[in-house]
Order: structure tokens, then C-alpha cells, then sequence
């Protein structure tokens, strides 16, 4: 509908939320973080179809809902085979996402 990806990350996130918001639920802020590595980085998120998530966006996924299950992914020592500095990045991102003071 015309939105950026990260637009599109974004407008998920707040319907996301909302949702959590009305059943009183956590919510995991995977789109927010999504939006956040698509505005600050170059690294692909996406797979060959431009659908499903590459390596890189199943970690940054999986940084999200450690940080959301236990406090922050500084713990996640596996890289599941990206390079530190990748694996890294994802991690800090995911971490402000899921304690940003964003709120929608």
C-alpha cells in the first residue's frame, strides 16, 4: 500500500501492540526492531523471495524474544554462523526494541 518496509514494520508493531495492549498481554516487538535495523543498516533481513526472513532476521527475531523472556541477548553467545560484528548489531538492536520507550 505504498509504505517503505520499514513503514510497513512499523504500522505491524503498533497494531501489535495495540492488541497486546487490549488483551493485557506482553508483546515481543519484533517488527519495531525490524524497523530499527532496516532504518540503521544495511544488513539483509530478508530471504531470496523477499517474504520470509534471511538468517540475519531469524536471529534478530530470536534476539528479540530472549531479550522479551529474560531481560537482554547480551547472554546469546552463539552467532549461528554470522559474523560477530552481524550477530552483535542484531543483538543491540533487538535490545532497544524490546526497551525503547517507544509506545504506540
Amino acid at each position: 500500500f505504498g509504505l517503505s518496509p520499514a513503514e510497513q514494520c512499523r504500522e505491524f508493531d503498533r497494531h501489535f501492540t495495540a492488541i497486546a495492549k487490549e488483551l493485557g498481554a506482553e508483546s515481543a516487538y519484533v517488527n519495531r526492531a525490524f524497523a530499527e535495523a532496516i532504518e540503521k543498516t544495511d544488513i539483509d533481513l530478508w530471504g531470496p523471495d523477499n517474504a520470509h526472513v534471511s538468517e540475519c532476521g531469524a536471529y534478530l527475531a530470536a534476539c528479540v524474544f530472549f531479550a522479551t523472556l529474560f531481560g537482554s541477548c547480551s547472554k546469546i553467545k552463539d552467532t549461528n554462523g554470522l559474523p560477530e560484528s552481524v550477530a552483535q548489531t542484531l543483538k543491540t538492536i533487538a535490545d532497544g526494541a524490546v526497551f525503547s520507550s517507544y509506545d504506540s
